[in-house]
C-alpha cells in the first residue's frame, strides 16, 4: 500500500477530514476550533516531509484571533513536544485582506529535531511514527476543546483510535 494510502485510512478510521490528496501528498484537518492542518508531502521513494497550518476563522470565533493564532500554535508544540515528535517553530502570516502587522491570519508550524524514526523509512517504528503522527491531532484537539473552550471536540464521538504507547501517561479517551 502506497504511504499516501495508508495516510488516508488512518485518518479516515479517527474521523479527521483529509483534502489536497495526490502521489505527492495529503492534508489532514482537525475541526475548525482548532484550525490546525497537518500537510505531508512524499516523493516518488515515499520519503516523506510534513508540517503544520494554524487558522482559525470567523464562523467559529468572533473578532479578532491574533491572541488565538499565538496560543493554540504554542500549546500545540508543547504537546508535540511532550509526544516526542518533534519541535516546531512558527511562522506568521499576516492578514492578506488588511495589511496591518499585528493582525495575524494565520502560522505555519515547521517541525524540526524530528523523531529519528520518522526520517529512517527503514526503521521498524516509521508506520507506528506516522500512526502516532496523526492520532497525536485527534488527542490534542479533544485536549484543547475540553479544556479551553469547554466543549467536546465534533470529532471525539466518532471512532477514536488511539495507541497508548503514543500518548504516554495522557488516558485512553472514548
Amino acid at each position: 500500500m502506497k504511504i499516501i494510502e495508508y495516510i488516508d485510512k488512518i485518518a479516515g478510521e479517527i474521523g479527521l477530514e483529509t483534502q489536497h490528496k495526490s502521489d505527492e501528498g495529503i492534508s489532514i484537518w482537525t475541526s475548525p476550533y482548532l484550525g490546525i492542518s497537518l500537510i505531508i508531502k512524499c516523493n516518488q521513494e515515499e520519503s516523506m516531509s510534513f508540517y503544520y497550518s494554524q487558522r482559525t476563522t470567523s464562523w467559529v470565533y468572533n473578532g479578532e484571533r491574533t491572541d488565538l493564532h499565538d496560543i493554540i500554535p504554542i500549546t500545540f508544540a508543547l504537546f508535540i513536544k511532550r509526544m516526542n515528535i518533534c519541535s516546531l517553530y512558527f511562522t506568521d502570516v499576516y492578514n492578506p485582506a488588511t495589511g496591518a502587522d499585528d493582525e495575524i491570519y494565520s502560522k505555519y508550524l515547521i517541525p524540526f529535531q524530528i523523531n529519528n524514526d520518522f526520517t529512517n523509512k527503514k526503521s521498524e517504528k516509521y508506520l507506528k511514527f506516522i500512526d502516532e503522527l496523526i492520532n497525536s491531532l485527534m488527542v490534542f484537539e479533544h485536549f484543547f476543546c475540553h479544556v479551553f473552550l469547554d466543549v467536546h471536540s465534533p470529532n471525539v464521538g466518532r471512532n477514536l483510535v488511539i495507541n497508548l504507547n503514543t500518548i504516554g501517561k495522557l488516558k485512553k479517551i472514548n
